[in-house]
């Protein structure tokens, strides 16, 4: 029999829901993680997947906060300074859009690349056992 604490703990985890945002998320980041959740389908998610997600669109709110205020800029800065950090402001948004993509593809969100699937196959040989050569790449 469960004391009451252990019990009270499995009437919260069956009243729940897995896959609503933690309370630790910003505002912005919650609304990216019910649109992605919205968007694919119940068995897309594993196990391991939430953190990755939370992440994710923790990066994607970030993302979007950034482009506003590049956009937001003048397109020809006045001086030096506005210039030196529109050129920030652009290495920070590259930066993230790549851990966006990162995470994306970690996710499965986004199409891989053919360099991506090649990588994940790398234990399967391509070549049949007969036709491979003493000491070939068992790749090429």
């Amino acid at each position: 029999m469960a004391t009451r604490h252990e019990a009270n703990v499995i009437v919260l985890k069956r009243d729940r829901d897995p896959w609503e945002p933690h309370r630790r998320l910003s505002k912005d980041a919650k609304t990216v993680w019910r649109e992605v959740i919205a968007a694919t389908t119940a068995d897309h998610w594993a196990e391991g997947d939430r953190a990755a997600l939370e992440t994710f669109c923790e990066a994607v709110a970030q993302l979007r906060k950034l482009v506003e205020a590049q956009v937001a800029l003048p397109a020809m800065p006045p001086d030096e300074n506005a210039a030196r950090m529109a050129r920030s402001l652009a290495r920070e948004i590259s930066g993230l859009r790549n851990c966006v993509l990162a995470f994306s593809r970690l996710l499965r969100l986004a199409p891989s690349t053919r360099r991506d699937r090649v990588d994940r196959r790398i234990d399967v040989p391509t070549r049949p056992v007969k036709r491979r050569a003493k000491g070939d790449d068992l790749l090429a």
